[in-house]
């Protein structure tokens, strides 16, 4: 941090935020607000909208910030060590060893020259020539399933047909016998 920007800082009302960054240390930074905690911690990411990061409520912790605004101080994560400066930067990620951040510390070298993607396997048809062999059958089934129905359909139109007429002609053949009965009773007296 520019010592102008740590003069400014010192003529404002500081709070003092804990962080949790690397998981190694506590981290606490006096700033005037979160913007500029997170500014000094060297995080673009909104710690505090994650709870990885408030208010600090520790007095030995909230003087040693106080004493160096806007510089992120740190201590072995749990210890009752004080805090101290990141050594080398002000940004978190330079105050960790390069064996705590393992192979993520070292820059991966960049290929020169566009390198070319490996060859993408054929696909494999076969899975689709199942699901479409099985589309086939169910669509076959269905088709017999309405020939089936629809032979029903006229063997059950042709037995209406039938009971109709038979119908028609029994009733006709009652009908006669009725009316027979009826001039019978008639003639007889009845009335």
């Amino acid at each position: 941090m520019a010592a102008k920007a740590k003069t400014k800082a010192k003529g404002r009302q500081l709070k003092v935020y804990w962080a949790e960054i690397d998981g190694l240390h506590d981290w606490i930074v006096a700033a005037a607000n979160r913007r500029e905690a997170l500014e000094a911690f060297g995080v673009r990411q909104d710690l505090f909208a994650q709870d990885e990061a408030g208010d600090a409520v520790d007095p030995e912790a909230m003087a040693a910030a106080r004493a160096e605004p806007l510089t992120p101080l740190r201590r072995p994560k749990g210890s009752s060590d004080p805090f101290v400066p990141a050594t080398g930067s002000t940004d978190w990620s330079a105050a960790i060893p390069r064996t705590a951040l393992g192979s993520a510390a070292k820059p991966k070298p960049k290929p020169k020259g566009k390198a070319a993607a490996p060859p993408k396997p054929k696909p494999d048809r076969r899975p689709l020539d199942r699901a479409e062999a099985e589309l086939a059958a169910v669509e076959a089934r269905h088709r017999d399933a309405l020939k089936r129905l629809n032979e029903d359909r006229a063997r059950f139109d042709a037995r209406q047909a039938r009971e109709a007429a038979d119908y028609a002609e029994e009733a006709a053949e009652a009908k006669r016998a009725v009316d027979k009965a009826e001039r019978a009773f008639r003639q007889a007296g009845g009335g």
